[in-house]
């Protein structure tokens, strides 16, 4: 009786282990980035609770994108408490503020770009979710410079279609920064095969290479996955909703 394997025995062995990793693999990776997805849905989530929550408490006045009238107060500056982070004055009035965990939350698992504008070494903490710069003649939902008013919730006369938080993974999306999501023209594949995290327009919205589908936050407060080839602007700055 043979109690050792021969040579050819064991490298049968080791071929079927190698087959069979090389077909796990894919699988694997794939199922982690879905995971990854979901959690930036909960991410989506929790800002979602953040920025209702804020327009409840502040006359159903949305949320500014950049105030300058408080030494350039952004909207994650306004909504910290509502998102479990305090931040103190110097923290709201400059663009890196001291990182605290629960930022996360502003962040999508997936988003591996670097910025141009600086490293988290340098003080800069990537942002991955971005408010919309829907411009409704010369007012936004989201003001950002002197002289704009916020727009109150009930002026949005398609709620559930219009998005409020997107991805943006360009350079000057990091914490403490004004920037917000506005389309490079109306053509999507512009925007979707831009790679350049400059302080343009320009930016990738397939950052985390899952065939360009974003967890995407309406204003009705409801988030889904979509892909972003799918979406519309009625202008340069109002993204909608096109196909369920």
């Amino acid at each position: 009786m043979r109690n050792k394997f021969t040579l050819i025995e064991l490298l049968v062995v080791i071929a079927i282990i190698g087959i069979l990793t090389s077909m796990l693999l894919p699988a694997l990776s794939k199922a982690r980035r879905t995971t990854m997805l979901k959690l930036g849905v909960s991410n989506m989530n929790q800002i979602a609770i953040a920025l209702i929550s804020y327009t409840d408490d502040n006359n159903d006045d949305f949320v500014w994108a950049r105030n300058p009238a408080m030494a350039d107060y952004t909207w994650d500056d306004y909504t910290s408490s509502y998102l479990g982070y305090d931040l103190s004055e110097t923290d709201k009035q400059g663009e890196k503020p001291a990182y605290q965990s629960a930022m996360q939350i502003l962040r999508c698992p997936l988003d591996d770009l670097e910025r141009n504008k600086g490293s988290e070494a340098d003080g800069y903490f990537k942002r991955t979710y971005q408010l919309n710069s829907f411009n409704w003649g010369s007012q936004r939902i989201f003001p950002i410079v002197n002289g704009d008013t916020p727009m109150k919730t009930g002026m949005i006369h398609q709620p559930v279609e219009t998005i409020m938080v997107n991805e943006q993974s360009k350079s000057l999306n990091t914490v403490g920064d004004e920037s917000n999501v506005a389309m490079l023209g109306a053509d999507i594949e512009q925007v979707t095969s831009a790679t350049v995290l400059d302080s343009t327009l320009n930016y990738n919205p397939n950052h985390h290479l899952n065939n360009y589908r974003n967890a995407l936050l309406f204003i009705d407060g409801h988030v889904i996955i979509k892909d972003m080839r799918t979406t519309r602007a009625n202008n340069d700055w109002l993204w909608k909703s096109q196909k369920p």
